[in-house]
């Protein structure tokens, strides 16, 4: 397979990288799943190798992220880099 994507003018590791921005956008968007739930359904034994990952494709912490798509005034990041429901 790798043969035939380099003929096509690809590489193996960007097709990855295609997918995992796919579905990282689709997860994050569901607030059920933790970071450490999402790094592991896209391949990561670390949290934190998926955090480097994330950072450099998209520039922000996932939780950063998920904050920001959530609504900033809705929700916060605790200390376990989890977003949850702001306390009123």
């Amino acid at each position: 397979m790798q043969r035939r994507l380099k003929d096509d003018g690809c590489a193996f590791n960007d097709v990855i990288n295609d997918v995992r921005r796919d579905l990282v956008l689709r997860y994050l968007d569901n607030p059920n799943y933790s970071l450490s739930r999402i790094a592991d359904m896209l391949g990561y034994s670390m949290a934190s190798s998926f955090t480097r990952w994330f950072i450099s494709q998209f520039g922000m912490p996932p939780a950063t992220w998920r904050a920001q798509k959530l609504g900033a005034a809705k929700v916060q990041v605790d200390a376990a880099g989890q977003v949850v429901p702001k306390e009123t």
